[in-house]
């Protein structure tokens, strides 16, 4: 582990400690998203063993897989007090930062958004938008969604996710197995995750928008679905829409607009333009800087065992 094999030096007193960390923290944040989850939670662990002490938290459910892993990161650190939690930090993000090429001037550069082949990423404030330009949601902007979506479970300083494609969003043909990489890092997300829809949408999108928790939709909005709708997709929709109004989507290929789509929809907003953004920017804004909400009282981990169930189902069946 990267941990293991980071040098120790010697610090000269508390204050020191405490300003080479707030320093490699701002190093931190310039660098390239973590790829390997052993290290995201390592250095997930080591973080709030510097700030906040030992684990005292009581352990997550045994749904919450991404938090369990991090509790038990966490919890692993022992009595291990402050002041070393936070030399292993720095010694953690210079080997991080030595192995992307980095250096600690590198920390007072301003953070741009990423650029990525199918998602944009932009992170401010405690929010993080992924956004994309794409039609479809095909499998190489879900191999993307699914990236971001892990690189956030392990960046606690976020509050909110937001998924704001650029464009209505096509029926296409997904593999089962983005399907599922998908939903698992839906299901995963430690933050409420809101959904802005501006036009017809059908598809994997249907789906994507029924587990998100806040739903901000433009009243051109529009939802379809394709015959053989995936049983994750149905049973989400159900849950949301109720039978009746889901029927009409998963059976009778009804196209429904949002002021049918109650419990689907959070909010309808019209505007276009710069007034559209500023509706949902105030919106998201209240979650942001709100008190964190429990988690557990969310749809989508809630129904985390049956969505899962329906995801094997599916996979019997590809």
């Amino acid at each position: 582990m990267l941990l293991r094999r980071v040098h120790r030096r010697a610090f000269a007193s508390a204050p020191s400690i405490r300003a080479l960390f707030d320093e490699k923290i701002a190093l931190g944040k310039t660098l390239p998203p973590l790829d390997d989850n052993q290290t995201k939670l390592e250095m997930y662990a080591l973080f709030k063993q510097a700030t906040d002490g030992p684990c005292t938290q009581p352990k997550p459910g045994m749904f919450d897989f991404v938090g369990k892993a991090k509790w038990e990161a966490w919890a692993n650190l022992g009595s291990m007090g402050q002041d070393e939690a936070m030399k292993s930090y720095c010694d953690f993000i210079d080997a991080l930062a030595a192995k992307a090429g980095r250096s600690a001037e590198a920390a007072a550069a301003p953070t741009k958004p990423t650029p990525n082949t199918d998602v944009q990423t932009t992170a401010s404030h405690g929010v993080l938008t992924l956004g994309w330009t794409q039609s479809t949601l095909d499998d190489e902007t879900i191999d993307s969604l699914v990236d971001a979506l892990q690189a956030a479970a392990a960046n606690d300083s976020l509050k909110v996710v937001v998924l704001q494609p650029k464009a209505s969003i096509a029926h296409s043909t997904v593999s089962k197995a983005r399907e599922v990489a998908l939903v698992n890092a839906l299901l995963a997300c430690p933050t409420p995750i809101v959904a802005v829809v501006t036009g017809p949408t059908s598809g994997v999108g249907v789906g994507l928008v029924a587990l998100a928790d806040v739903v901000l939709a433009h009243a051109t909005t529009t939802f379809a679905l394709q015959p053989a709708t995936s049983s994750w997709i149905a049973h989400s929709l159900i849950a949301k829409l109720g039978h009746i109004r889901a029927n009409a989507l998963l059976f009778l290929g009804e196209k429904i607009s949002v002021g049918a789509a109650h419990g689907l929809v959070t909010r309808v907003l019209v505007g276009s333009g710069a007034d559209f953004d500023a509706q949902v920017a105030a919106r998201v804004q209240l979650l942001s800087q709100g008190p964190r909400i429990d988690l557990a009282l969310l749809y989508r981990r809630q129904a985390a065992a049956q969505l899962q169930a329906a995801l094997a189902a599916d996979q019997q069946r590809a």
